[in-house]
């Protein structure tokens, strides 16, 4: 088994005051796997996962007794993805776009990170 891992993400974030920010995000994922046999030689076929999206997020942070951070935030966010697979041995080939509500489409982001103030 073969499995190559390609993620990108972009993310710039300004703050609003002491305790606010907005943050704009993009990424990109790729993840390509294939099955070979002792020799190294491709024999079962090939599948691509390919996923993109991107975001906008507010939220707020609050620091107690200067040492823990707490932040939350909500917001927007757009994804997509498609897979392709190459199978079988004459290599047939076919493309697939995700069209689960899961994975595609506009979505809503929300989260709390904790952590250290330093």
């Amino acid at each position: 088994m073969y499995t190559a891992t390609l993620k990108l993400s972009f993310s710039y974030e300004r703050d609003i005051s002491y305790a606010s920010s907005t943050q704009l995000g993009l990424s990109y994922g790729n993840i390509e796997t294939s099955a070979l046999d002792e020799s190294g030689e491709q024999i079962y076929g090939k599948a691509t996962f390919t996923s993109y999206g991107g975001g906008l997020i507010f939220g707020g942070k609050f620091i107690f007794n200067d040492m823990a951070v707490l932040d939350v935030y909500l917001g927007p966010s757009f994804s997509s993805g498609e897979t392709d697979v190459l199978y079988g041995e004459e290599g047939h080939f076919a493309h697939f776009d995700i069209a689960t509500g899961l994975l595609t489409g506009l979505s809503f982001r929300a989260g709390i990170a904790i952590g250290f103030a330093f």
